[in-house]
């Protein structure tokens, strides 16, 4: 299984997505860690390295995921990140890309194509 073990960081301040993803993840043999805004996300980050992905919610209170993204970054260059907005344009798909996103989600998130995305990402053999 591609999740056994993996550590999955969620920055998302919104309770009802927080509650969706919840559901999500708990029959997978993973740890998820929560953070509320930018500041917890790149904290929780800098004292948990063994994070394999972080699904980053791009408008949050304190610090934005942009912001929040380009921290963890100066961190780990290697760092996974996942953005995930309800702002689904074309150019914000291409604003992530561009600012060391690896992948770019809208919501409402699909259930099955999400996870199918994080388990390509987590399954990833060039790690």
């Amino acid at each position: 299984n591609e999740f056994k073990g993996k550590q999955i960081l969620i920055a998302e301040d919104d309770f009802v997505n927080n509650l969706f993803l919840e559901e999500l993840f708990k029959n997978y043999p993973i740890t998820v860690f929560w953070s509320k805004n930018g500041v917890e996300t790149v904290e929780l980050y800098e004292k948990n390295p063994g994070i394999d992905l972080i699904l980053m919610d791009i408008r949050m209170p304190v610090m934005d995921g942009y912001k929040a993204a380009q921290e963890i970054l100066k961190i780990n260059p290697d760092a996974k990140i996942i953005a995930q907005t309800a702002h689904a344009m074309a150019s914000d798909r291409d604003k992530c890309l561009n600012n060391g996103f690896i992948e770019y989600i809208a919501k409402p998130i699909q259930k099955n194509q999400f996870i199918k995305l994080i388990a390509n990402i987590l399954d990833d053999k060039t790690t």
